[in-house]
């Protein structure tokens, strides 16, 4: 299980991911529905290669401002790989406790807290999602960001 929070506060950037994902969202000195400063942050690869995820790194935050965007990486292998070496998750955003526990309840899923974001099963092609830190969306159940909020991701075995 892969874990990453992302922060909506800039007081400094630092990736913060782990063997579950976790997005940790503060976000001060923007008006709403402003970009100024905006900034298109480095991928996050989600794959067990990725240092970020490893057991020993306790940095698991990724500190971000509205309009900031960040792009979720599936895994991708050439198509003489073996398929069963390959890794596949669903990424879900979730609320602290599940992140916490690392488990998310079947209940939980398609609420406005616990949400599929993007199913990496295709590992010989290119999959992402873009999540867009923003406090508006004009997509019916879209993701929006609030300012101080902390967001979670982790994600498990399809």
């Amino acid at each position: 299980m892969n874990k990453v929070m992302f922060s909506m506060d800039r007081v400094s950037r630092r990736v913060i991911i782990s063997v579950v994902v976790v997005i940790f969202c503060e976000i001060t000195g923007l008006e709403s529905g402003s970009t100024v400063g905006a900034v298109n942050l480095p991928p996050v690869y989600w794959n067990s290669s990725n240092p970020v995820f490893r057991t020993d790194n306790t940095d698991h935050v990724i500190d971000v401002q509205i309009g900031d965007r960040v792009d979720l990486i599936c895994p991708q292998y050439p198509h003489d790989f073996p398929y069963e070496q390959t890794e596949s998750h669903v990424i879900y955003q979730v609320t602290r406790e599940e992140y916490d526990l690392c488990r998310i309840p079947a209940h939980s899923v398609g609420t406005k807290t616990t949400r599929q974001i993007l199913t990496c099963d295709q590992p010989l092609e290119q999959r992402f999602y873009t999540i867009t830190f923003r406090e508006f969306t004009p997509i019916p159940m879209g993701l929006e960001f609030k300012k101080g909020t902390d967001y979670y991701y982790i994600c498990k075995a399809p």
